[in-house]
């Protein structure tokens, strides 16, 4: 995300917001989630990683076709980034894979639009 983060414009700096979501809410505690994202260099006021319930998170990951299964201790689940423009409406996933520039050239368009 940090890649993603240096393509962007100046003048979009504070006007996009990545979110990362913990799908184990019972271990992801807001200290946990912290060193999370020092580990990959994610500390940043345009990056916040989050927690909630259980049933919120499982609430959450069903309106964004999201799935995913604890094996063990172990959670399977396949790599996604949804776009949401300022209204809250999902406008995009990028699914497995994808290279930043194909995630800025959408917010690009957001901006056209004026959705951003």
């Amino acid at each position: 995300m940090k890649e993603l983060e240096s393509l962007l414009p100046q003048k979009w700096q504070g006007k996009i917001q990545f979110i990362t979501f913990s799908i184990d809410p019972e271990t992801d505690t807001p200290e946990k989630l912290h060193k999370y994202a020092a580990r990959f260099d994610a500390l940043s006021e345009s990056w916040s990683f989050l927690t909630s319930s259980k049933e919120a998170t499982k609430e959450m990951t069903k309106q964004f076709s999201f799935y995913y299964q604890k094996n063990g201790d172990v959670f399977l689940h396949s790599e996604m980034l949804a776009v949401i423009d300022k209204n809250g409406n999902l406008v995009h996933q990028f699914w497995g894979g994808y290279s930043p520039e194909k995630v800025v050239t959408v917010f690009q368009q957001l901006k056209d639009k004026g959705l951003f």
